[in-house]
C-alpha cells in the first residue's frame, strides 16, 4: 500500500525524498535546486545587507578611526541599499518556504493518486461545439461515457 503520510514525512526531512517515493524522480532535482537557488539567494543577500549595515555604522558612529568600506555613497544611499538587500533576504526566505512547503504538499497529494488511473478507452466519445446562448457564448466540451 502506497502511503501519503510516508511520502509527506520523507519530503519534510529530505526534499525531493517524497518525490522518489513516489516514482516522479524528474521533480526531485527541481525541487532541491529551487531549495537551493532560494537558499543561495537568501545568504547572499543577507551577506551584502550585513556589510552595508556595517558601513552605515562606521559612517554614524563618530569615531574618526573607523574605516568607511563605501566612502562614495553617502549616508541615504547606503539606507537605501540596505533596505534593498533587507527585503530581497525577506523575498528570498518566503521563496525558500514556499518551494519546501510545495515539495510536501506536491508528495502527499500525488501519493493519494498514486495508484488511481484512467484509461483513454474508457473515454468513447469527445466532442467540441459551439454554444450559442444568451446567457453565455463559446466552446463547449463534452465526454460521454
Amino acid at each position: 500500500m502506497h502511503s501519503p503520510q510516508k511520502a509527506l514525512i520523507l519530503s519534510a526531512f529530505l526534499p525531493g525524498s517524497g518525490q522518489v517515493y513516489n516514482r516522479q524522480y524528474w521533480k526531485a532535482p527541481l525541487y532541491i535546486g529551487g531549495l537551493v537557488a532560494t537558499g543561495y539567494l537568501a545568504y547572499t543577500n543577507y551577506q551584502y545587507y550585513k556589510d552595508y549595515k556595517k558601513a552605515y555604522l562606521a559612517r554614524t558612529d563618530n569615531d574618526s578611526l573607523t574605516m568607511d568600506p563605501f566612502p562614495y555613497y553617502s549616508e541615504q544611499n547606503l539606507l537605501d541599499i540596505m533596505s534593498f538587500y533587507r527585503r530581497n533576504t525577506e523575498l528570498s526566505i518566503i521563496g525558500f518556504s514556499l518551494f519546501y512547503a510545495l515539495n510536501i504538499l506536491d508528495a502527499y497529494v500525488y501519493a493519494h493518486f498514486f495508484d488511481f488511473s484512467i484509461q483513454i478507452d474508457d473515454v468513447r466519445k469527445i466532442s467540441i461545439y459551439p454554444v450559442i446562448n444568451t446567457k453565455a457564448k463559446g466552446l463547449m466540451l463534452r465526454f460521454c461515457f
